[in-house]
């Protein structure tokens, strides 16, 4: 029996269940098999943003890529919508990965692929950016983070105000 946590606004509630793999191989229809968005915010009738994180040096394989492009692209002709694929160097699989502080590898906007840059380095940067750009300015994180030497926030206090 699972022990409920309290948990906070972003965190998992049931992280026994992080564990549990989901077959899906009795859903595969010819060559197409179901993939996962490790992440997903949503704003309303004004922007969506979609999150994948990879540990460093690990591919996005070609049809994952396609259906993100698939998603963000159908998304994108009704609202803004941004398809962020991240990087993370976490490679204890019992360690948490704190998404906001990932580096940001490439992202889809506008019918686009771009890579990360300099200027929005990490997941949090480039979704400020996305939304101060569609006009969501007052849904902004402003946060300074102070990361350990493994890129983990020191004080996660920030996180009570989500």
């Amino acid at each position: 029996m699972l022990r409920r946590m309290p948990a906070k606004r972003g965190q998992i509630k049931y992280k026994a269940r992080r564990q549990q793999i989901v077959d899906f191989s009795g859903l595969r229809f010819g060559n197409k098999t179901s993939t996962d968005i490790d992440g997903y915010l949503d704003f309303g009738d004004k922007a969506s943003i979609f999150t994948e994180l990879k540990l460093e040096g690990t591919p996005v394989e070609r049809g994952q890529e396609l259906a993100f492009e698939r998603i963000v692209d159908d998304v994108s002709k009704s609202k803004a919508a941004i398809f962020i694929i991240a990087d993370h160097a976490i490679y204890d699989a019992e360690q948490e990965i704190p998404a906001h502080t990932c580096l940001v590898r490439k992202y889809r906007y506008k019918y686009k692929w771009y890579s990360g840059s300099a200027q929005f380095p990490m997941v949090i940067d480039i979704v400020n950016h996305f939304l101060r750009q569609h006009g969501l300015s007052n849904e902004v994180q402003n946060m300074a983070i102070e990361l350990d030497e493994d890129g983990n926030p020191i004080d996660d206090s920030w996180m009570e105000n989500l």
